[in-house]
């Protein structure tokens, strides 16, 4: 394509160049960087305290054992880095965000008197589109490191076996909230423990992936992919202002639609965290004694965290009612079946349905006499 499509936007040439050389997974490229720099300018790239990580070494054969005798496996669990979470989450986010990526469908000459601006609009979306997607997954991968403790806090499906948990941010949890840090540590490696051995079972996989599917279709059907809402925007706005403002952008195509397909994504992860979260709980309980504090400090962190940067890459978010209801789900099957069964969420078609998310006893029926049964 000649510059002569750009007229004074010629720069827009040199990216594309550049991006054409690159090749088509740039975008995890410029996604990586830029978590690193996020990471690095709040110093989340030094080593864990040696004290702290010796406390949590001397936790985890204990803490394998328990989850081992509820759920037939564990996960070992190491001191990571904020910077290790970040590339262990861009890891395992990369291979499901590459479904958004795909071409457009709508024609850029629709709507564009005499279409004069087409070639541009095309070629446009086809390179912002992934560099959106970069930019944004850096970013939400680099704040994750800054501030969870372990990929459990999203649960989504492992494409990594590895597990582990910040202990910096570990601690910080601790100094805020006045809790033990013993404490704190038990509670952050058994949810790891507990998440990755859920996350990582071929079942659950399927689940979720399925799910995420359906999401970014529907999602789709309602508001366009990024490659077509850029496109929207780009035909009926101002280009200037457009690319004077990337904020405004972000904006404007960064969130998906609201559909059915995407409530039934947010009630599956906010039922699987409250499911690793009660687990955990009772785990910790049971190596050291009761923490009232902790479970309090904790629920009170996760009903300030509706909204999500990490979770909102997947159209994912956590309300309140959604939060209250898979507690009470997750309490139920706790109460009339043992925390063993909690597993029977991770089997394939283990997901409450709608009708069975008050009443417990039907879905127990269903999912225990099921062929696909854990």
């Amino acid at each position: 394509m000649s510059d002569s499509h750009f007229g004074n936007f010629s720069f827009f040439s040199d990216i594309m160049k550049m991006m054409g050389q690159l090749g088509p997974d740039a975008w995890q490229q410029t996604s990586r960087e830029l978590a690193a720099n996020v990471i690095r300018e709040h110093k989340g790239d030094e080593n864990p305290d040696p004290a702290v990580r010796q406390r949590l070494e001397i936790l985890t054969p204990v803490i394998a054992r328990r989850v081992e005798h509820l759920f037939g496996d564990s996960a070992e669990v190491v001191a990571l880095r904020p910077l290790d979470l970040t590339e262990l989450a861009l890891a395992n986010w990369h291979p499901l965000l590459a479904r958004n990526l795909r071409p457009g469908t709508t024609s850029p000459n629709d709507g564009l008197p005499g279409g004069e601006l087409a070639p541009l609009l095309q070629e446009l979306s086809s390179v912002v589109g992934p560099l959106f997607v970069g930019f944004q997954s850096g970013s939400a991968a680099g704040h994750f490191g800054l501030r969870e403790w372990s990929m459990s806090h999203l649960p989504l499906p492992r494409q990594s076996p590895r597990a582990g948990v910040v202990t910096k941010n570990v601690a910080h949890f601790a100094e805020e909230w006045s809790v033990d840090l013993d404490h704190a540590l038990c509670f952050a490696a058994t949810h790891e423990s507990v998440g990755a051995t859920f996350l990582r079972r071929d079942g659950m996989s399927i689940a979720l992936e399925a799910l995420l599917f359906d999401a970014i279709n529907d999602a789709t059907a309602v508001r366009g992919d990024i490659m077509e809402r850029l496109t929207g925007l780009f035909q009926g706005g101002d280009l200037s202002a457009l690319t004077g403002n990337p904020e405004a952008l972000i904006e404007q195509i960064g969130d998906l639609a609201d559909t059915p397909a995407t409530r039934r994504l947010d009630r599956a992860v906010t039922l699987l965290r409250s499911a690793i979260e009660g687990v955990a709980l009772h785990i910790t309980s049971e190596i050291v004694g009761p923490t009232p504090l902790l479970a309090e400090a904790w629920r009170r962190r996760q009903l300030s965290d509706e909204v999500s940067h990490a979770a909102a890459l997947f159209g994912v978010s956590f309300s309140r009612e959604l939060q209250s209801s898979a507690l009470n789900f997750i309490e139920e099957v706790h109460t009339h079946f043992g925390w063993e069964q909690i597993a029977a969420l991770t089997q394939a078609d283990g997901l409450p349905l709608d009708n069975e998310l008050d009443d417990v006893h039907s879905w127990r029926a269903r999912v225990t006499t099921s062929p696909l049964a854990n």
